[in-house]
C-alpha cells in the first residue's frame, strides 16, 4: 500500500494488515485509525524509529538480503524495543540467522511463491518448499 485510499480499499475488502514497501506517516496512521496492523518497510535506523514512533506494530528491514545479518544485528542493538521483520532475501540458508540476530518475522515472496514453478503448475513443490521454510525454525 502507498496510499491512503489503498489501505481503505484493502481495509473494505477485509484486511487485517497492511505491509508497505516504504515510510509514511498517513499510510500507519489510516491503517491503525482503521483497526489493522501496519508492518511499513524502512531501511535507515531514523526510518525504523519514526515508523515505530508513528504507530507501526512492526517495521519491515528491507532490502534484509542487502542490509544483511550483521546489520539487523547492529540496528537491534540501540533500537532494541522495535519489532522487525526481515523481508527480501530470505532463504533456507539464512532464514536461522535472521532470527538469530533479533527478527520477529520474516516475509518471504518469490523464495516459496517461485514464478517457474507456479508457470509449471507445479504447486506441490512450493507447498514442499514452504515446508521445508517451517521444518528449517523447528
Amino acid at each position: 500500500m502507498l496510499n491512503v485510499e489503498q489501505v481503505r480499499a484493502a481495509c473494505e475488502a477485509g484486511a487485517e494488515y497492511i505491509i508497505t514497501p516504504t515510510t509514511s506517516r498517513e499510510v500507519i496512521e489510516e491503517t491503525k485509525r482503521l483497526g489493522m496492523a501496519a508492518m511499513p518497510g524502512a531501511m535507515t535506523p531514523s526510518e525504523i524509529e519514526q515508523c515505530y514512533r508513528w504507530g507501526a506494530d512492526i517495521v519491515k528491514v528491507f532490502p534484509s538480503d542487502n542490509l544483511g545479518i550483521s546489520y539487523i544485528k547492529a540496528v537491534r542493538g540501540p533500537l532494541f524495543y522495535i519489532p522487525l521483520a526481515a523481508v527480501g532475501g530470505v532463504s533456507l540458508d539464512n532464514i536461522r540467522e535472521f532470527f538469530a540476530a533479533g527478527v520477529c518475522s520474516v516475509g518471504i515472496g518469490g523464495n516459496i511463491v517461485n514464478r517457474k514453478l507456479i508457470e509449471a503448475g507445479d504447486y506441490d513443490a512450493i507447498r514442499d518448499l514452504a515446508a521445508a521454510y517451517v521444518e528449517k525454525l523447528q
